[in-house]
């Protein structure tokens, strides 16, 4: 698993070194035939399984196979890692706690060498920023600030109390405070570094899980003032931030710009924001035409060129797929595929017990929303974050909701055997 947390901020190689070692040590296990049973009883494993048979089925006969296979390679996780994470140990909440602190601290440590080289030449990014560019990150920017964002929620989430927590304390003045209150430090250094960066989909994840975190925290513990106050504040920062951090105001002028080229009927390739509607438009009159099955994986490029030139020349040559993972999905496989892809995504949340935690939730919240504006798990970057962590927190947390039920069920059966008449508890004693 380190191998894929120190990939995620260096190394497409390290995370898929990662992905494969996780997937030997599972064939290791001696009861593979047991793990293979729970693997196909559980509606969410199928389900994120499945996508990558989708692929494979919707680019047979695809006019550029090389094209085909490499999105396939791409999908490889999907039919390994959620077999793997099945057929690993029992994963105790304490090495929980310190894979999640070791995730934060790789993600804190990367973001410090982005700053420093920032603070060494603050001019040369000036520019870039008007131009809609960003400062160099980790492979890509806008899975970087997803990521970024998701280092936050986790940083969160580490300062709730548990059993798996440090006890020990640390003194401000006369007051004790537990040591793990110390975790709101690098979430608030990830949420300025967000606003340093100026990725909107970064931007966008990190302020949908801090409205989340609070909504759910002021319901739980009925602080509705305290809450319309944090609200408040959140609102104050986001405005100031807009007005006095350079990178982020001059990003905000570029959105404006490109999408008044947009609406005045210019879709340049070189204006992000024109370049993603025009593309996700083209998608959708693919899927229009082609509504069951789609124009197949490997055939999606050649169609939107045909798109491109009929409706937007400015695209021919840049050829961008459709900026959206569920117009993408749909345009290749059409809607039989595109119900897959729900499938595989929201069969997770209907997993016993998966609701009642905030930091998968908050996972849900930093990745999907970006896959209306990106194809998010067209890349290995983005799909290793939503794959790797999503399946860390259903094999773990299901595992300790099943744990939980598996008592309360022998405990209500044997209150139900006790108060039995006595014909049902000779029948009972057969059974047994």
């Amino acid at each position: 698993m380190s191998f894929v947390l120190v990939g995620m901020v260096s190394s497409n190689l390290l995370m898929s070194m990662g992905t494969i070692g996780l997937f030997l040590l599972a064939l290791l296990q001696l009861d593979l035939g047991q793990k293979w049973r729970q693997f196909i009883h559980n509606p969410a494993l199928v389900g994120l399984t499945a996508f990558f048979f989708l692929y494979v089925v919707g680019g047979l006969g695809s006019q550029d196979t090389a094209y085909w296979l490499d999105k396939v390679r791409i999908k490889l996780p999907f039919a390994i890692l959620p077999f793997a994470f099945v057929a690993l140990p029992d994963l105790p909440e304490k090495t929980l706690r310190k894979l999640l602190a070791a995730f934060v601290g790789v993600t804190v440590l990367s973001v410090l060498v982005v700053l420093l080289r920032y603070a060494l030449q603050p001019a040369e990014y000036a520019q870039p920023y008007i131009q809609g560019m960003v400062m160099p990150t980790p492979l890509n920017h806008i899975r970087y600030s997803l990521l970024v964002a998701f280092g936050m929620a986790v940083s969160l989430w580490l300062i709730r109390p548990s059993a798996a927590a440090s006890p020990r304390m640390w003194r401000v003045g006369t007051q004790a405070l537990p040591l793990r209150l110390l975790w709101a430090l690098p979430a608030l250094f990830l949420l300025v570094f967000l606003h340093i960066l100026a990725v909107r989909s970064g931007l966008l994840a990190a302020y949908l899980v801090l409205g989340y975190l609070l909504i759910h925290a002021v319901l739980r513990q009925k602080k509705y003032a305290l809450g319309a106050l944090l609200l408040a504040v959140a609102l104050a920062a986001g405005w100031a931030a807009q007005h006095y951090v350079p990178t982020l105001r001059n990003r905000i002028s570029y959105a404006r710009y490109d999408l008044e080229q947009y609406f005045h009927g210019e879709v340049n390739p070189d204006l992000s924001d024109a370049k993603r509607i025009g593309s996700i438009q083209a998608g959708l009159q693919l899927l229009a035409e082609n509504p069951l099955t789609g124009v197949g994986i490997g055939n999606i490029k050649p169609a939107m060129q045909k798109v491109y030139e009929k409706q937007f020349p400015g695209l021919v040559e840049n050829n961008p797929l459709p900026h959206n993972q569920f117009v993408l999905v749909a345009a290749s496989t059409g809607l039989l595929g595109l119900a897959a892809l729900l499938w595989a995504l929201v069969a997770p949340f209907f997993t016993p017990g998966m609701l009642r935690h905030t930091l998968f939730v908050s996972l849900q919240l930093v990745m999907l929303p970006s896959m209306f504006t990106e194809a998010t798990l067209e890349t290995q970057y983005g799909l290793t974050i939503y794959l790797f962590f999503t399946l860390l927190f259903l094999r773990f947390w299901s595992t300790a909701e099943a744990k939980e039920t598996l008592p309360a069920a022998a405990a209500s059966r044997d209150t139900l055997s006790a108060s039995a008449p006595p014909w049902q508890k000779k029948w009972q004693q057969k059974d047994a």
